[in-house]
């Protein structure tokens, strides 16, 4: 089972001769790969995205004539007024329409549509669910045949929070992933359906917990307060399921009990500690995003008051951004101290 980084570094290194199949279980991030691999390669690619599911014939290539033979003329998506190589995306193409699917052969085989060859060193990569996830995806042999196919699996929950404080996602939905870790655990992995937070297909789910569905529920907690407890749950409800929503709500009580930030840069010794864990949590995952150089002595006075356990969870959240504490005395020495909860 490979992450989506694998999955990334696998398009980069044979996408130009096989066309890379991600499958996995919905709402894992398979369409953000793109994104990645821009974020990875820069301006030096043409970006394509094709939403296979709602394309049509004409949206490969229009007939046109000139003189006594009909040629085709490719669409605009497929970006061949731009000179630089491509990196196209076939996103849920074994949903595509059938009528479509052997329009993608000689794409996904020999990197050209119709008449028209893609620039040297174009990658071609597709998407999909599994077939156990009974969504609709299907391939004929044939067009199975032309794709190297692996399986995306979902991330653990410590590399999705770590995702998350990096992309802004609200500690709310951070401390409850870690409070419950079992939220980013695969159908696949629970014989007796046991779990009632994620998707699992021998249920008639609706709303369920997934890395797509839990990004968008902090954008609901960011609003929390515009939107009124009432609706943030019904809200919530319709996005991660009544069983995660019901449990995050337990986070957003405590949420406005807690110290502000001001509060803790202005007061590190003396403002208050929550004894509660999950004021602890919120407070751990909040902070991240508060500390820079200006700020990490305030906020390491006030974190190294906590219990240890919570002192290091927090100081383990800067892993990647150890610029920002490492001028703080009592930081390194506690990396050097405690340097077992850190490994």
């Amino acid at each position: 089972m490979a992450t989506l980084q694998q999955a990334a570094t696998l398009i980069k290194a044979t996408g130009a001769t096989n066309t890379i199949f991600a499958q996995g279980e919905p709402g894992v991030g398979k369409s953000s790969i793109l994104k990645m691999l821009e974020e990875q390669l820069g301006d030096a690619y043409q970006y394509i995205y094709a939403d296979c599911p709602l394309m049509d014939l004409p949206d490969f290539a229009m007939p046109v004539v000139e003189g006594r033979t009909t040629h085709f003329a490719p669409s605009a998506l497929w970006g061949f007024s731009d000179p630089r190589p491509k990196i196209i995306m076939l996103d849920e193409v074994s949903k595509a329409p059938n009528v479509v699917k052997p329009m993608f052969t000689r794409l996904m085989l020999e990197r050209c549509i119709g008449e028209f060859h893609l620039p040297e060193g174009s990658l071609v990569f597709a998407t999909g669910n599994n077939a156990s996830d009974g969504v609709g995806d299907t391939m004929q042999g044939h067009i199975n045949n032309r794709v190297s196919r692996v399986s995306v699996g979902k991330p653990t929950s410590d590399e999705w929070i770590e995702w998350g404080i990096n992309n802004g996602v609200n500690e709310i939905v951070l401390a409850a992933v870690h409070a419950m870790p079992h939220v980013m655990q695969s159908y696949l992995d629970d014989e007796k359906g046991h779990n009632t937070y994620i998707f699992n297909p021998k249920r008639n789910t609706g709303a369920f917990a997934s890395p797509r569905s839990l990004e968008k529920a902090g954008y609901i907690c960011d609003q929390r307060e515009v939107l009124g407890r009432e609706l943030t749950l019904e809200a919530l409800q319709g996005t991660v399921g009544m069983s995660f929503a019901g449990d995050m709500m337990a986070y957003m009580e405590v949420a406005d009990s807690i110290p502000t930030w001001d509060a803790i840069k202005a007061k590190p010794d003396t403002v208050t500690v929550p004894d509660s864990p999950a004021a602890q949590l919120l407070l751990v995952f909040g902070s991240v995003a508060q500390v820079d150089k200006k700020t990490a002595e305030a906020f390491t006075k006030y974190f190294f008051r906590f219990p240890l356990e919570v002192r290091m969870l927090w100081a383990r959240q800067f892993k990647t951004r150890l610029e920002n504490v490492m001028g703080v005395k009592e930081f390194r020495e506690t990396l050097v101290k405690d340097h077992w909860v850190f490994n």
